[in-house]
């Protein structure tokens, strides 16, 4: 065995560690390979032979971090594509999935759940407060500035 096919090797056992530990998308999996002090080319060479073989699913990453933003963490849709996009997936492959698990209409009902349940420990503030508190989390929250109104009418229609 050359000494190229032994570093390969460790750089492919690394790799497959990696992937063991936590889903990665290609461009993460070879981020943390040149972290490792690999080279580029053969950082990017082990990365794509993983896709290739099935060990990365950058659509499964981007499903499962839609429906934990959605569900979970009551994340708007402005928010998810930033933090996909920044892990490296396609603006086309996060859109395609954004439009098939969280539509654009279901916005509200999220951000409008995240404030009911935010609202709860908020009763010994005066509205202006409240609201002001519920808007810049829902703005953190990656909600849009439409969103974030109706939410607002919303909330001041059921608590008035």
């Amino acid at each position: 065995m050359s000494e190229n096919t032994s570093r390969e090797e460790k750089v492919r056992l690394t790799a497959l560690k990696m992937l063991t530990r936590r889903a990665l998308t290609l461009r993460e999996l070879i981020d943390k390979l040149r972290q490792k002090g690999i080279d580029r080319n053969l950082a990017e060479d082990t990365a794509r032979k993983y896709l290739d073989l099935g060990y990365i699913d950058e659509e499964s990453i981007t499903e499962d971090h839609i429906r934990r933003g959605r569900e979970d963490k009551f994340t708007g849709r402005f928010l998810l594509r930033h933090e996909l996009g920044k892990r490296g997936i396609n603006r086309d492959l996060i859109e395609r999935v954004l439009d098939r698990l969280y539509p654009e209409g279901d916005e509200k009902e999220i951000a409008l759940r995240f404030a009911l349940k935010r609202i709860k420990g908020m009763s010994d503030l005066s509205s202006e407060t409240r609201d002001r508190r519920i808007g810049s989390a829902l703005h953190r929250r990656g909600f849009n500035g439409e969103t974030i109104a109706a939410v607002m009418h919303e909330i001041n229609r059921i608590t008035i």
